[in-house]
């Protein structure tokens, strides 16, 4: 190798060194010489991959071991530094450090030519949640009291570091907590209220990851309330009208819970709900059912129930038109009449009014609705009209009045009955007539009738009242009223569609 005049090195190869000596001469004639080391490297580019934890995230108060990887130049060499470029602490050199905890981390890796290059890598602490598994929702039956107490099972914990705190909290029907502080906390047997409760678990770990999870327990209550005092059947009467307001006595409960909610039902003659005591309230004539329903917070009902019979008294009233007497028309013997209906009322409602004909005219009405006789034709003789009003509760008042029809014409003579208080009546297949009547003991009824259908016999004094129901086989004799008061008594005979009726008298 030479050195020409202008300094430069010439004749070296890569790798090689060679010594160049050198003669200068200055002006006092004086000589000196020098040596010059010249060394020759190929200039090549630095590379580095990445860097490797060891294990990375750490738990806390633990550190890693650093590699650099994938390090590449002549001569490299690695340092490592807290800062990029070279800045902040130099941590030291070589391909690995150990023992360093989180934080961020650059290899610069340079040499005696090319450039410097560099890898970071971020170490950093916990970051894996706890593992927290809770026990599965649980529902009891509590059969006394509001309160219950129950062992809870614990929850399953872990974590890939430590764990620092477990603690609970109860929400709902029930409500409580753990203290906040560190250490591991079960709720363990605790005393629960009816109802739902929600339990929530909270983990923590050392890096402060949190994992959470809940379950509930549900208390439900097994006791049904209870009436302490309830109402017995009320019966009472109407005085006038078709209600009445009736107190009805307070009914009292209790429940193992709380206060239960009393409501009320009527069905029947009244209808009506609501809640609450019901108090003094307007009831209907007839029996109306109540039903008192008392329901305790949970659901649980318990109902008692009695009855409210409104008795009706009062008999309708009936008022007929006065008796008549008319002649008949030139040579007529039959004669058409229309009398006024008569006057009838009742302190609710007649439901029925029916009528007969007996004597020389003979005929009945429908037995339900509203009957008039009104426009008839009558034969010569004496017909007695008689009415019957019903009301709904069977009630009933009776008035009559007769049709006197004469005549200067010789008519067929209709026999009317000869004894005028028997007042048979006769309906074409339907015959019905009492004996002895009058009477001071009892009365044998005796009923004809081709029909071979039932019979019914109903009974009514003279202030329309109801003294006896019966039903009978067709073509029986039929003995009664032995312990009838003395007076006159209505004998009503229905077959089907078919009535008649007959009066009797006990003396």
């Amino acid at each position: 190798a030479t050195i020409n005049s202008n300094g430069v090195v010439t004749g070296l190869t890569t790798g090689s060194a060679s010594i160049a000596y050198t003669t200068a001469t200055n002006s006092f004639g004086c000589k000196g010489s020098s040596t010059l080391l010249v060394g020759v490297y190929e200039n090549t580019n630095f590379t580095i991959t990445s860097i490797s934890a060891g294990v990375n995230p750490i738990c806390t108060n633990k550190k890693t071991n650093l590699t650099a990887n994938g390090v590449t130049g002549n001569n490299a060499t690695v340092n490592w530094w807290t800062g990029s470029d070279g800045t902040g602490k130099n941590l030291g050199s070589g391909f690995s450090i150990n023992n360093q905890p989180f934080g961020t981390y650059y290899a610069r890796v340079s040499g005696a030519c090319g450039t410097p290059v560099e890898a970071s890598i971020i170490v950093v602490g916990d970051t894996v949640k706890p593992k927290l598994t809770c026990p599965a929702n649980k529902i009891i039956t509590n059969t006394a009291g509001c309160t219950k107490s129950i062992a809870i099972a614990n929850p399953v914990i872990s974590d890939n570091c430590s764990i620092r705190s477990l603690t609970w909290k109860m929400t709902g029907a029930t409500i409580a907590a753990s203290a906040t502080t560190d250490g591991i906390k079960y709720a363990g047997t605790k005393t629960f209220n009816n109802g739902l409760t929600l339990i929530t678990y909270t983990l923590k770990d050392s890096a402060n990851n949190i994992s959470a999870c809940s379950f509930s327990m549900t208390v439900n209550d097994g006791v049904k309330p209870v009436f302490t005092k309830t109402n017995t059947n009320v019966v009472d009467s109407l005085q006038s009208g078709c209600s009445k307001s009736i107190s009805i006595s307070p009914v009292s409960f209790s429940d193992n819970c709380g206060t239960p909610v009393l409501s009320f039902k009527m069905t029947g003659a009244t209808v009506a709900t609501g809640t609450a005591q019901i108090g003094t309230y307007t009831f209907n004539g007839g029996v109306t059912t109540i039903s008192y329903t008392i329901t305790d917070g949970k659901g649980n009902t318990t109902t008692s129930v009695f009855t409210v019979n409104l008795l009706d008294k009062i008999l309708p009233t009936i008022s007929c038109p006065a008796n008549l007497i008319t002649n008949t028309v030139g040579t007529a013997c039959t004669k058409s009449i229309g009398i006024a209906p008569p006057i009838y009322a009742d302190n609710c409602k007649v439901k029925t009014l029916t009528w007969t004909l007996s004597g020389v005219t003979v005929s009945t009405s429908s037995t339900t609705g509203i009957n008039f006789v009104g426009a008839k034709t009558y034969s010569v003789g004496k017909t007695t009209v008689t009415y019957l009003a019903k009301d709904s509760i069977g009630n009933a008042a009776i008035c009559s009045y007769t049709i006197q029809l004469n005549t200067t014409n010789v008519c067929p003579i209709v026999v009317a009955p000869k004894n005028v208080i028997e007042n048979r009546v006769e309906l074409k297949e339907l015959k019905a007539r009492v004996t002895p009547n009058p009477t001071t003991s009892s009365f044998l009824l005796r009923i004809q009738t081709e029909s071979k259908d039932a019979i019914e016999v109903t009974v009514f004094n003279s202030e329309g009242k109801q003294v006896q129901q019966m039903k009978y086989m067709p073509q029986q004799v039929i003995q009664l009223g032995e312990k009838y008061l003395p007076g006159s008594y209505l004998f009503e005979v229905k077959q089907g569609v078919r009535r008649t009726t007959v009066v009797g008298v006990k003396q």
